[in-house]
């Protein structure tokens, strides 16, 4: 049983990169780095490091700069009662 096929393996300066073709039914866990990383290290019977992510807001930038709200109220005459 697998979930995944490593394609290809590529040395890029110091490093390599995996071309790993993901099983659909393995894709809402699995298509990003960490959902690779989890299965891996299942597999492996080893840890991963939990990485918190954090953003950091601009003060000077807020939600509403980017956000437009608009309430459009639309009456079918189907609906009305007669």
């Amino acid at each position: 049983m697998h979930s995944f096929e490593v394609e290809e393996v590529k040395k890029v300066g110091k490093d390599f990169v995996l071309d790993i073709d993901v099983l659909p039914n393995r894709g809402p866990d699995c298509f990003s780095h960490i959902g690779i990383a989890r299965e891996c290290a299942a597999i492996t019977e080893l840890r991963i490091k939990n990485q918190e992510s954090r953003i950091k807001e601009d003060k000077k930038l807020k939600a509403e700069d980017f956000i437009t709200k608009k309430i459009v109220i639309a009456i079918l005459p189907e609906l009305l009662p007669m």
